[in-house]
């Protein structure tokens, strides 16, 4: 089952405010509003329910939970994904998350083998402050010490075929962040941040540049 919480904001839903009623709105105004509405109509609470489902299925074992937030202005949609240690767990990766959604999946340790550890990334396709097409990479390491790691680029830059040399630079990229990593590439920005628990929650904000000042990781 995917699981994506809250109404996507349209331009439908700015006229409806009496700020932009009879104004013609953009992709820029659309972003803004969802980054304002990132907590409202209880999307928060409906998140942190889910999250709650979750850790009772995991047991409290090595698992992460991730959480996206789009403030992008228009529609993420799921370009591939790449697992360094564990899988998937019962909860898919959204195919696409609408402007003002939070999508939520389970990603889980390997139980087939002894490494206890979920470690993984996910891109996903959305557009930039200029309304051009951009990938944003979401990594995470639920491995002592947790690390996050963000990075944004052209389209395809993580489906190339060069032997996985890509998703190794990555690697090493998230192995030399923290457990919080902030990003602005290519008119894009995200902000990224993960707990230390073994059954931990991954959060990512993915957005425009100059947006992070109304970022406030409220799930964690």
């Amino acid at each position: 089952m995917v699981y994506v919480f809250g109404k996507a904001i349209t331009n439908e839903t700015l006229n409806r405010m009496e700020e932009y009623y009879g104004k013609t709105t953009t992709l820029k105004e659309r972003a803004g509003v969802a980054m304002m509405m990132k907590n409202s109509e209880d999307k928060d609470v409906q998140v942190r329910q889910q999250v709650e489902k979750l850790m009772e299925k995991t047991g409290g074992r090595e698992a992460t939970i991730c959480l996206i937030y789009n403030a992008t202005g228009d529609t993420l949609t799921l370009v591939t994904y790449h697992d360094w240690s564990g899988q998937i767990g019962f909860t898919p990766y959204p195919p696409k998350i609408e402007n003002g959604q939070w999508g939520v999946f389970l990603h889980v340790r390997n139980a087939a083998t002894s490494d206890a550890s979920s470690v993984g990334a996910v891109v996903y396709r959305g557009r930039n402050v200029a309304g051009e097409i951009r990938d944003w990479m979401q990594a995470w390491k639920n491995k002592k010490p947790n690390k996050a790691y963000s990075e944004i680029r052209e389209i395809d830059h993580w489906s190339k075929d060069d032997g996985n040399r890509t998703w190794g630079l990555v690697y090493d990229k998230l192995n030399k962040s923290s457990i919080m990593n902030n990003e602005i590439n290519e008119g894009g920005s995200s902000i990224v941040v993960i707990g230390n628990d073994p059954c931990s929650i991954f959060e990512a904000i993915l957005m425009h540049p100059g947006a992070d000042s109304l970022v406030s990781c409220s799930v964690l």
